[in-house]
């Protein structure tokens, strides 16, 4: 048996190597790290390749409870690695290969650099695929009660971590997602909550749960081949709720408590720049408008409306650029619409 993992980097490689050292130092069963570089412009390739060649443990920002990290690192013993730069050609695993790092020719999205991984991870027969974002860190023992958890009843689809703050590592990012049916807006269940008072039974949260964050997403290989890859139009927002519905009528979610993981949140998005923010903020209501065609064309009216009052907010509290970003939504309804019943 062998576990995918797939990590997408945009310019973001020190957070990689924080990762990676992470997944290295876990108790896990086999696995494999596909990590997929979106065209970064920081030299991320470069980075990580030396970094393979002469591994340095990655400095902790802060110490997290439980939290074993990889100290092999220590001896100079170098990273197994395989760079691939042509996605045609050919290249299956060697037995001794830990991590290949794949230039995906351009930056692909958030779907788009998953599928890269889970393609690869398809055609190099891996059993089990974890979809981590890269600014994270895990404890030692995440991935193998995510195991446990989708090995425990038929029919599991995607498991969910529990997602902590890794600048507060005393509190909840997300236990799982839930999908408001009155405004269709997504949101994650029990953030804010303390970590000592999260739920030791999965039942209490799988009763509320429509979708799995997408920070760390554990599916098996008959999901992906049975529902198929991840939707890539979105390009950001969306995906793992629209991926999650797709497998509804087959599938079940599942959440495991004790697989703790570190969310830095956001660290794939914003390097500071607010431009990229308010790009990501335009593709989180252009998305909305696109998933609604999708899943719930009856409320398309519904959705419209909730968007319009967003607009009147923004402008309530000046803020005329989030209000001309939504405003942009709604004025391009119509081919949003268009692509999302096309797809």
């Amino acid at each position: 048996m062998t576990i995918a993992i797939v990590l997408v980097n945009w310019n973001g490689w020190r957070d990689c190597v924080d990762c990676i050292d992470s997944v290295l130092g876990s108790d896990s069963p086999p696995l494999h790290i596909y990590l997929v570089d979106n065209d970064s412009a920081d030299g991320s390739v470069q980075h990580l390749v030396d970094w393979c060649t002469n591994p340095v443990r990655a400095p902790e920002a802060k110490a997290l409870p439980g939290a074993l990290r990889y100290t092999d690192h220590a001896s100079g013993q170098a990273i197994a690695f395989r760079l691939i730069d042509d996605l045609s050609a050919p290249a299956p695993l060697q037995p001794e290969c830990r991590l290949s790092i794949i230039n995906s020719g351009g930056n692909l999205g958030f779907a788009g650099g998953n599928n890269v991984g889970l393609r690869l991870g398809l055609r190099d027969g891996c059993d089990w695929f974890w979809l981590l974002n890269t600014d994270t860190v895990m404890r030692h023992d995440a991935l193998s009660c995510l195991l446990a958890r989708a090995q425990r009843e038929p029919g599991i689809g995607i498991t969910g971590s529990t997602l902590v703050y890794h600048g507060s590592p005393d509190r909840v990012q997300a236990l799982a997602g839930e999908l408001d049916l009155q405004s269709l807006t997504p949101s994650h269940l029990s953030e804010g909550l303390a970590v000592v008072d999260v739920p030791g039974d999965p039942a209490a949260i799988e009763a509320h749960m429509d979708y799995v964050v997408g920070a760390s997403m554990f599916v098996p290989r008959a999901f992906v081949e049975q529902i198929g890859l991840m939707q890539e139009d979105y390009f950001l927002y969306y995906e793992e709720l629209d991926w999650a519905l797709r497998g509804k009528a087959h599938f079940k979610l599942a959440w495991a408590p004790d697989s703790i993981v570190w969310h830095k949140v956001g660290g794939s998005t914003s390097r500071g720049e607010s431009r990229v923010s308010l790009f990501s903020l335009s593709l989180l209501y252009r998305n909305r408008i696109k998933f609604v065609a999708r899943f719930f064309p009856e409320r398309m009216t519904d959705a419209k409306l909730g968007l319009w009052r967003l607009v009147l907010f923004y402008c309530s509290r000046l803020m005329f650029r989030e209000a001309r970003i939504v405003a942009s939504a709604l004025f391009n309804a119509r081919e949003l619409i268009r692509q999302g019943q096309r797809s």
